[in-house]
């Protein structure tokens, strides 16, 4: 039987494409922002994320939706519904939102001579145990 990954891990072809970060701008201290989940400040230095929805207001600290999403037994959450907006989102996503990385829907093509690992790709023996 052929083996599929697990649904909140998303299957793309193609080469790798470097993009770049948000900038931090070092010179500039935020003013302190409340998490919407605990009430606590979110001090400089302490990780805060966002919904994916840009209508939504939510602002937490990572911890704090972490800790709402994890399900008993999990270490690392893997999707949850937003608990402002109700959006169902994945983990992986609102991290990738946070480091400033967004999935393009543009489908590009690329050249044989950039595709190295297509064989990688097609041969499903790499999700086996």
């Amino acid at each position: 039987p052929e083996r599929t990954p697990p649904q909140h891990m998303s299957i793309c072809e193609g080469p790798v494409k470097s993009r770049n970060l948000k900038t931090k701008h070092s010179n500039c201290i935020p003013p302190d922002e409340e998490c919407l989940l605990c009430s606590a400040y979110i001090m400089n230095g302490q990780t805060k994320i966002t919904c994916l929805n840009p209508n939504c207001e939510l602002l937490c600290h990572i911890t704090c939706l972490a800790d709402l999403f994890l399900v008993p037994g999990e270490y690392v959450p893997i999707e949850g519904v937003c608990p402002f907006c109700d959006l169902k989102v994945k983990w992986g996503d609102l991290i990738r939102k946070m480091k400033g990385c967004a999935y393009s829907n543009e489908v590009e093509e690329c050249s044989d001579e950039e595709v190295q690992d297509v064989a990688f790709a097609e041969d499903p023996s790499w999700m086996q145990d």
